[in-house]
């Protein structure tokens, strides 16, 4: 199973411009789709999925609850989102994004749509949580809305 991903990795590489494929130890590839954005793929070959995620970045102190309160909602609404859920680290408290590819059926095209689906959210949901850091009034902090614009 772990050859067939590696298969697909690599045609997959070839097909994105600029993304760098990187095998790290045994069921575990990083994609550097550009300077700022990397993502991780771990093979959980029990369910028959590979399991994405990457870090979207640290929600300032002043609004942690309000940005733990947004991550719950928006992992609830993980249909709008395209099966991405929200989650923090245990360890640091980065906001992380995760979402499944299932094995059955992989190939090439479709994961390089449902990669660069992660890589836009991604890139988005770092905005939303930057936005927090900026100095603006409550009223104007990120509502569960910016993260469904996709």
């Amino acid at each position: 199973m772990e050859s067939r991903v590696e298969d697909v990795l690599n045609e997959l590489a070839g097909s994105l411009e600029d993304a760098d494929v990187r095998g790290l130890e045994s069921g575990t590839w990083l994609v550097a789709l550009d300077e700022d954005l990397a993502i991780s793929l771990e093979l959980d070959a029990d369910r028959g999925v590979l399991v994405l995620s990457t870090d979207l970045g640290h929600p300032p102190a002043a609004h942690r609850s309000t940005v733990h309160a947004l991550l719950l909602q928006a992992s609830a609404a993980w249909r709008d989102l395209g099966g991405i859920h929200m989650a923090l680290d245990p360890e640091d408290e980065a906001v992380l994004q995760f979402a499944e590819l299932p094995l059955a059926g992989l190939e090439p095209g479709g994961a390089a749509a449902r990669l660069l689906h992660f890589a836009d959210m991604a890139r988005h949901g770092r905005a939303v949580i930057a936005g927090f850091a900026a100095p603006v009034a409550e009223a104007a902090l990120p509502k569960l809305h910016d993260f469904l614009r996709a």
